[in-house]
């Protein structure tokens, strides 16, 4: 199998392009035989400008989540409300209750079942940026 970008001129017993992380291209020939071909500084340059945008509005994207529970309450999904959605669903018993300031700065009083609940929500918002960048 050959993977061809466009403008790109690939021998014709080239057997298998790889196009590494690190800007280079190994080319499989018949056999043992390989080469491993750099891109050009400047388009392996773009290459990591394009990833530290798509990195960038991911942030973004996972900064602004969030979820809506069962009960109705709207809660902030980013990573660090994961993180103390986390922690505090490992210390809490099932019968506890604990204040948490919503999403519009309200304080309401919730279980550990909601917490699970709004947590796996953020996650799954947070695992669909991830796979649209």
């Amino acid at each position: 199998m050959i993977i061809q970008p466009q403008n790109e001129e690939i021998p014709e017993d080239a057997r298998i392009v790889e196009y590494n992380d690190d800007g280079t291209r190994t080319i499989y020939f018949d056999g043992d035989d390989k080469v491993i071909l750099k891109q050009s500084e400047e388009l392996a340059e773009v290459s990591r400008l394009i990833r530290i945008e798509a990195k960038h509005n991911r942030k973004i994207t996972v900064d602004k989540i969030t979820v809506v529970a069962a009960s109705g309450h709207i809660f902030d999904g980013d990573e660090v409300s994961q993180n103390r959605m986390a922690r505090a669903i490992v210390v809490m018993d099932d019968t506890e209750t604990i204040t948490w300031v919503l999403a519009n700065n309200t304080q309401v009083q919730v279980r550990r079942f909601e917490l699970v609940e709004a947590l796996r929500l953020a996650w799954q918002e947070q695992t669909s940026a991830w796979l649209l960048n």
